[in-house]
């Protein structure tokens, strides 16, 4: 498999990113593309409504690039869903990989011939993976990596599970621990699949799997909310249990101040410009209390009598502003000043 087609751009703060496309029967130059608006971009999908209680958290890649003679749909077109494999990198380290959808091309017909990918790491897939039948005894592990296989990427195992097995060496690496092969299908002969068998192993550590940095991760719940335990790292070879790294996990902490991609910014005005229903009912009327409604007794809200006025018992606002030479009242804030 080699790289046929390259995108390399940065981000907002010159971080430099790179999106490879490789096709497995390809061997030569690499083409360079033209990203679009929005050339990459990620998102997780959970096989849950509420994301808490998810295990399976596949995620996929939306990706708009425009169309050239040496890079269009009908030269991508293609029956294979692991033909075209996606390699995103972040500051020269992959972020994430996957398969192009061979069902998800799309050009648009306007003068910009936008073309819009979609890939995905195809955990989803595991559904309609039956497990193979195993009669030797084998370990959580190979069970989990078997699986992961069928996905069609070769990717290292992060784990963060905190479980200890009673008896045997294996603090905070219980997916080492030896189970029986046989009871990983049915007796009346139907298989069970990939997906579910993932599943089982991975609620039973309280845990959920999804690819981040370009490895899988599986980690516990709580784990990941009190932001302790200790990181496992293996590869991803059947019948190779040798941890890779091991260390501490750190949760990392992201202050955010602006959101600079895929939203937008807007201004509302502050409480006092809200009307008592919440709608946004305009700026506030001035000057204050410019209908003089409110009123003490012996002076207005908000005005301040000036040259000697003095209140009778008929007050008129007739809108003369020329104060000079007449006793009026001047308001405290904006200045303007009423003859009554």
């Amino acid at each position: 498999m080699g790289v046929k087609y390259r995108l390399s751009y940065c981000n907002k703060d010159a971080t430099p990113l790179r999106i490879d496309i490789e096709d497995s029967s390809y061997s030569g130059d690499i083409i360079p593309i033209i990203g679009a608006d929005n050339p990459f971009s990620l998102r997780m999908n959970n096989d849950e409504e509420f994301i808490k209680l998810g295990t399976i958290r596949a995620t996929d890649a939306l990706m708009d690039f425009r169309s050239t003679d040496d890079f269009n749909i009908d030269i991508l077109a293609d029956s294979s869903e692991t033909k075209l494999n996606i390699k995103f990198y972040f500051n020269n380290v992959l972020e994430w990989t996957g398969f192009i959808l061979p069902d998800f091309f799309q050009e648009t017909i306007d003068g910009q011939n936008i073309i819009s990918i979609t890939g995905t790491d195809r955990l989803g897939i595991l559904k309609d993976i039956p497990f193979p039948d195993i009669y030797t005894d084998t370990s959580l592990l190979d069970i989990v990596k078997r699986c992961l296989l069928e996905t069609g990427l070769s990717l290292n195992i992060v784990t963060v599970i905190g479980y200890h097995a009673k008896g045997k060496s294996l603090d905070n690496r219980p997916l080492e621990i030896q189970v029986l092969g046989e009871r990983l299908f049915n007796q009346g002969g139907d298989s069970l699949s990939c997906y579910d068998v993932l599943t089982s192993v991975l609620d039973t550590f309280n845990c959920f799997i999804t690819q981040f940095r370009g490895k899988w991760h599986i980690i516990n719940k709580q784990q990941l909310e009190l932001g302790i335990g200790t990181v496992i790292e293996y590869n991803s070879t059947v019948g190779n249990n040798t941890i890779v790294y091991e260390g501490n996990y750190s949760r990392t902490l992201h202050f955010m101040d602006k959101v600079y991609s895929g939203g937008e910014r807007r201004l509302r005005p502050v409480l006092s410009d809200v009307g008592i229903l919440g709608e946004i009912g305009g700026s506030r009327l001035y000057p204050k209390n410019n209908n003089f409604r409110s009123w003490s007794g012996s002076a207005f809200a908000n005005w301040t009598a000036y040259n000697g006025f003095v209140v009778g018992n008929y007050l008129r606002v007739t809108g003369n502003y020329r104060c000079n030479n007449f006793a009026c009242w001047h308001c405290h804030y904006c200045g303007v000043c009423c003859y009554v």
